[in-house]
């Protein structure tokens, strides 16, 4: 079977992520899903939200245009509003030039159709899940945040590399995030696999600069980050992990920046390849912020796909829909 897991990659590559066959049935509601905790003992739903309502952040793997997928986010998110009325929501989706339509539609200042054309909500074709999750946030009257960079600065660090994106202007570099160190381990080797080359890292910098009071810098223009240019040999796998890092960066930056201890967590709603086994955007999170609480929780379609050390929590909501695929 295959999962759609990587966002953006619609539009860069045609790329779908491979699942183990598994014995995996359909499931009709939320109710007929099933939960384990990281030792994979089974564990409910409701036990999920109370543990991550706990932390400072939340980072929800999903399973993109999996309707159930998207029904048990929105209800786990909806769950840890109860316990934690200060919760704040971020998406994946939601890219950072579109932070004034998100908070216009919060405020009641657009209705959802304006709000769906200005923050290109999945091609104003948004999954109900996502949907759902904001209204919560409007209804509850919490912080709803643009975390991802806009596609146009992914390509461009694919094609001309990192330091064609940190000779932009400094009003543009206020969209993304340049990583200081790339994503590595399991989540770079198996990004290769997935896009059949290696990845090589850049070369470090010289030096970095001083971070911020909480361990990640406020302005990009404090980061000094290795070259990532393309060279004439470069692999394909290598031009589109720059990509990918330059989203998970961004969003681990806009995370960042909205963790308050103890004031409730920060929901991230995101692929679940950039989250599970210690993924991309978890290891640019703890980077950031390495004293946050972070709690993780991978949507999966099979009992199989539950493995040692793919998160805190994990959902099995069984296969995806064929023609979502």
């Amino acid at each position: 079977m295959l999962r759609a897991a990587l966002y953006g990659f619609f539009a860069l590559a045609p790329l779908l992520v491979g699942c183990a066959a598994g014995l995996s049935r359909p499931r009709a509601s939320i109710d007929e899903t099933e939960s384990f905790d990281a030792c994979e003992r089974p564990i409910s739903l409701d036990e999920i939200a109370r543990r991550a309502s706990e932390g400072d952040v939340v980072l929800v793997g999903e399973m993109h245009r999996h309707p159930l997928g998207l029904a048990v986010s929105a209800a786990l998110f909806e769950k840890i509003t109860v316990r934690r009325q200060r919760a704040a929501l971020s998406l994946e989706f939601l890219e950072r030039d579109t932070q004034a339509a998100v908070d216009d539609y919060l405020a009641g200042r657009i209705e959802r159709p304006v709000f769906l054309e200005r923050s290109r909500l999945r091609g104003n074709d948004p999954e109900p899940g996502h949907l759902a999750m904001i209204d919560t946030a409007k209804r509850l009257g919490l912080r709803v945040v643009a975390s991802n960079a806009p596609r146009a600065y992914a390509k461009k660090a694919r094609v001309e590399g990192y330091a064609a994106l940190r000779a932009l202007p400094e009003a543009e570099q206020a969209l993304f995030v340049v990583p200081e160190v790339l994503p590595s381990g399991r989540y770079m080797e198996e990004f290769a696999r997935m896009m059949g080359g290696e990845t090589h890292a850049p070369p470090p910098a010289e030096g970095n600069a001083a971070k911020g009071e909480h361990g990640h810098g406020h302005h990009h223009g404090e980061h000094h980050h290795g070259e990532g240019s393309p060279s004439p040999h470069e692999d394909r796998a290598t031009s589109f992990f720059r990509a990918q890092a330059l989203w998970d960066a961004t969003m681990a930056d806009s995370i960042a920046r909205e963790v308050v201890p103890g004031q409730g967590p920060v929901v991230h709603v995101v692929g679940r390849f950039h989250v599970e086994h210690r993924g991309g955007l978890v290891q640019l999170l703890r980077r950031e912020r390495p004293e946050a609480k972070v709690f993780t929780v991978a949507l999966v379609e099979s009992r199989d796909d539950v493995t040692p050390g793919l998160a805190d929590a994990a959902i099995v909501v069984g296969p995806a829909p064929t023609e979502g695929r």
